[in-house]
């Protein structure tokens, strides 16, 4: 299928923006969201960005970003392989393109249809009360460090179906450190992949470790399948109903994608939400009626279909969505915004702009939850996860997670933020989402006089 043909005004040349590859790149991962402020106030819409990988075509323009999403899959293929291959791995959902790709998403969405991520509800909500349960009334904390502690070990959990407490703190810890050996010198710089190099050398290590755990966990599925009841058993059923010859190295660098994106993105979405409750106690109070409502003992689903709760998520990762903007590499000429772009210009959505516009969203900077009672946002307008054939597959499943760990806390503990006020974003490790650069700092007060859901 070819990629829709360009009307007869659009430019053949790539729209303005800045020249220097090396400080676009550095303004990029250190204030992306400032950035890109910058280059639509000083250019307009759409705007590029050269960088060392090329140049990226952004816009924010509602109409340009559903035309991204609506192109045909083989319009695209994949974005910053070389930057991720190491980490991922080759056959990583995320490094796939073509028929392949298509594959294995169907198999990989299967594990996240809505149906089974809500089965798992009680399991996560078991999980937050159990991380919940350990802070001592009076404790001062980084609300950061328990959902990213919740997050790890519903993922560990949920993934490898692992019980076993050591056995989830050899996974979980292997995990934490290979993900704090990625290094953006070694991610973005192929030349300081060597041997020599110490950073890259404790990346390997630590890649190493995590990946014999790793295969310790495949060989003890194949050898006692477990009827879908973990997602890597879930995923082995799955390859083999499909015909779907899947290796020890695929099956690998899936769990791996999964590991990673799959827990600290959830967990910073968790911990700005707590960050917004805290600085809007009318916001907190409207929650805890309608969560005091569900009665002492709430069912996931119950919880999952509160839409007070589905709007101060959805307000959250508006703010600060997981992904700053959506990147597609064009093997094919694409029409974007009035502009042809060539084969290997890489199109962009400019998540952070296009939710910011204050024609869709007034007083965009303000956290205004009941925006998302007030109207229905079309795909191409709220993008938190990404859009187009490239969608996140976890949407629901992290959207859950969320839910529940903040009815968990919200509803069962009084807290008071140690900073009140804005707080700055910040780049966290591999992931391009952008934390809160203090942690959400705040104190337990203590239990709420009803307990909260159990």
């Amino acid at each position: 299928m070819n990629a829709p043909l360009a009307s007869a005004s659009a430019r053949r040349v790539l729209p303005p923006g800045p020249p220097d590859p090396h400080d676009n790149a550095r303004l990029m991962f250190d204030n992306p969201v400032g950035f890109y402020r910058e280059c639509h106030d000083r250019y307009g819409d759409p705007f590029s960005v050269a960088t060392p990988i090329g140049r990226i075509v952004f816009t924010a323009r509602p109409d340009a970003v559903a035309a991204l999403f609506a192109a045909p899959a083989d319009t695209f293929g994949v974005f910053a392989r070389q930057t991720q291959s190491p980490f991922l791995g080759d056959r990583s959902i995320f490094l796939l393109s073509g028929a392949t790709h298509s594959a294995e998403r169907r198999l990989m969405g299967r594990l996240f249809a809505a149906h089974a991520t809500r089965a798992r509800g009680g399991e996560m909500m078991a999980i937050a009360q159990s991380h919940l349960g350990r802070i001592a009334p009076g404790s001062d904390i980084e609300f950061l460090n328990v959902s990213h502690a919740i997050s790890l070990e519903i993922i560990v959990r949920i993934v490898f179906g692992v019980s076993q407490v050591q056995r989830i703190a050899e996974v979980s810890a292997a995990t934490e450190a290979f993900l704090h050996a990625i290094d953006p010198s070694v991610m973005y710089d192929p030349s300081q992949r060597r041997d020599g190099n110490p950073v890259w050398k404790r990346f390997v290590r630590c890649r190493a470790t995590l990946d014999a755990l790793i295969a310790e966990e495949i060989a003890a599925r194949r050898a006692a399948p477990r009827a879908g009841v973990d997602m890597l058993s879930a995923l082995l059923e799955a390859a083999s109903a499909e015909g779907v010859a899947m290796t020890d190295t695929a099956i690998r660098d899936e769990l791996v994608t999964l590991l990673l994106a799959g827990h600290e993105t959830t967990a910073i979405s968790t911990a700005w939400a707590v960050h917004w409750l805290g600085r809007n106690p009318n916001v907190l109070a409207r929650l805890r009626a309608d969560l005091a409502a569900l009665g002492p003992s709430p069912s996931p689903e119950s919880i999952a279909r509160l839409e007070w709760l589905d709007a101060i998520c959805n307000e959250t990762m508006r703010l600060f969505p997981i992904g700053t903007e959506v990147p597609r590499l064009l093997v094919r000429s694409l029409e974007v915004a009035g502009y042809v772009l060539p084969p290997g210009t890489v199109a962009a959505a400019a998540t952070a702009l296009l939710h910011q516009d204050p024609v869709l969203y007034p007083e965009p900077d303000r956290f205004r939850p009941e925006r998302f009672r007030e109207r229905r946002f079309a795909l191409h307008e709220f993008v938190p996860f990404g859009g187009g054939h490239r969608r996140c597959l976890g949407a629901a499943f992290g959207t859950l997670e969320m839910k529940l760990v903040l009815t968990a806390f919200v509803g069962g503990y009084e807290f008071a933020l140690a900073n009140p006020g804005p707080v700055r974003a910040v780049r966290r490790n591999l992931t391009r989402t952008l934390g809160p650069e203090d942690g959400v700092r705040l104190r337990v007060l203590g239990h709420r006089p009803d307990g909260g859901p159990s």
